[in-house]
């Protein structure tokens, strides 16, 4: 299914550069992203110091981009 041209045909393009490892990407980052929110919901009901909640929020948005940044360097 390649392109006879001489370029960069939009399958090789497609094949090149994967649309599915952006799917799964953005699909990974949006678990990631939700799992640390939902971490961080829990964490506050159980929480009473504000500083500590906002500290956990940050940790968590940071796991989540760390998972993300993890995730597609093995792949």
């Amino acid at each position: 299914m390649r392109n006879m041209g001489g370029g960069y045909g939009e399958i090789e393009i497609y094949e090149r550069w994967g649309f599915e490892s952006v799917l799964v990407f953005s699909y990974n980052f949006i678990i990631y992203f939700f799992k640390g929110i939902i971490v961080s919901f829990l964490w506050v009901l159980f929480q009473e110091n504000k500083l500590k909640i906002i500290l956990f929020l940050l940790f968590s948005i940071f796991t989540s981009m760390l998972g993300v940044l993890v995730f597609k360097a093995k792949n």
